[in-house]
């Protein structure tokens, strides 16, 4: 990715094109930060969702198993 650089703006083509590949790099490195965030809450919530639907199936067999054990022992 190159800069365009008009002619009227006073500074040296190669004082900007440092400029531009500084702001690059530090734009990159904060785009790959943000990329790793967000994968790691990504993960996150994965298992915090899987973590859910494991207690939800827990108690809903523990609901039916007293459930059950309590209309054997009306029997």
């Amino acid at each position: 990715m190159r800069l365009p650089v008009p002619p009227s703006s006073g500074m040296p083509k190669e004082a900007l094109q440092g400029v531009w590949g500084a702001f690059k790099s530090v734009l990159q490195g904060y785009l790959k930060e943000q990329e790793e965030r967000i994968r790691a809450d990504t993960a996150v919530c994965t298992t915090v969702g899987q973590l859910k639907k494991s207690v939800k199936e827990s108690v809903k067999e523990a609901v039916e198993t007293a459930l059950q054990s309590k209309q054997a022992s009306k029997s």
